[in-house]
This record gives C-alpha cells, sequence and structure tokens, in this order.
C-alpha cells in the first residue's frame, strides 16, 4: 500500500471513529436523566440474510437494527456456530474495509448493514451455507446482552421477514 493510500484510509478511520463517537455521545447527552435504567429495550431486526459460502470461505450476513427504545445501544458484534469469527466491516474508501469493534445505534435510529457499504463478515464457516438454509446468529450488544435471531441464506435480491426481539 502507498504512503499516500495509508495516510487516506487512516483519515477516512478517524473521520469514522469521529462519527461515530459524536453520534454515541449525542445519544448519551440526550437519555443522561435516565441513566439508571440502561434497558436495552425494544430492537427490531429486519431482513436478516447471509450470502451463500462453501466451508472455510466467508459470507456476508446483512440486517438492519431499528432500535425503538428511549435508550440508546451499543451493537459490538456477532456469534454464530455455522462460523469461526464475526466482524462488522464498512468501506472506508472505495476497495478498502476496515473492522469496526463496535457500532452506535441512538434511540430512534436504524443500522443498516443490508448497504453496500456496511455488513457483518461470516468467516471460517465451519458448514456450507447454500441458499434456503437458515442459521442461528446471536447479535451482540454492550454490557454481555445479546439478541438471539435467525438468518436465512438467499441471493441479494433475497428480502426475508423481519422479527421482533427482545434482548436476553
Amino acid at each position: 500500500m502507498s504512503t499516500q493510500s495509508h495516510n487516506r484510509l487512516r483519515v477516512m478511520v478517524r473521520r469514522l471513529r469521529a462519527i461515530f463517537t459524536l453520534s454515541f455521545s449525542i445519544a448519551i447527552v440526550a437519555n443522561e436523566a435516565n441513566a439508571h435504567d440502561l434497558d436495552l429495550g425494544r430492537l427490531i431486526i429486519g431482513h436478516p440474510w447471509a450470502t451463500p459460502g462453501q466451508v472455510g470461505a466467508s459470507s456476508k450476513m446483512h440486517f438492519t437494527i431499528r432500535n425503538e427504545d428511549s435508550a440508546s445501544a451499543l451493537f459490538t458484534g456477532v456469534r454464530s456456530p455455522v462460523a469461526t469469527e464475526g466482524k462488522i466491516r464498512a468501506y472506508v474508501e472505495p476497495g478498502v474495509s476496515h473492522v469496526l469493534n463496535s457500532i452506535p445505534i441512538p434511540a430512534g435510529e436504524m443500522l443498516n448493514f443490508s448497504t453496500s457499504h456496511m455488513w457483518v463478515d461470516l468467516s471460517g464457516l465451519k458448514e456450507g451455507l447454500r441458499v434456503g438454509r437458515s442459521f442461528p446468529v446471536s447479535l451482540k450488544f454492550e454490557g454481555g446482552r445479546s439478541l438471539a435471531i435467525v438468518v436465512t441464506v438467499g441471493e441479494p435480491s433475497f428480502q426475508p421477514s423481519h422479527h421482533r426481539v427482545r434482548p436476553n
């Protein structure tokens, strides 16, 4: 990677971090009066699906998380028995993606992993993922909380139903 590309990547990563930090800080300030009540409340998971993949390969998982609670939530990743690892990924510039450790979801907002800019990478598939197959995924949030969902394997035009779930 050239020095110029490396510098652009560092600038984009700093910008992403600043945006996420600012969004999360605004959500914290807005909810400061209720800081003692940190229940994640209602989260709506929309259209969870993943791309097909072979054993040992990777699959991109797509979905949305709508936070209909009065408090913000911090999404920290996923776990699934079908993959060795799940990472939050985002493009910071064309062709360059970055792993994010977490991403805030302010109250009343939606986090969209259904775009070409952001997704969850399920790597080291332990089982082949064929179109039509479903598998369990645990969405992880700050404080050790999680949401169990079922993800269906499909093609990019696939549109499964919404899931209403409450944190464990």
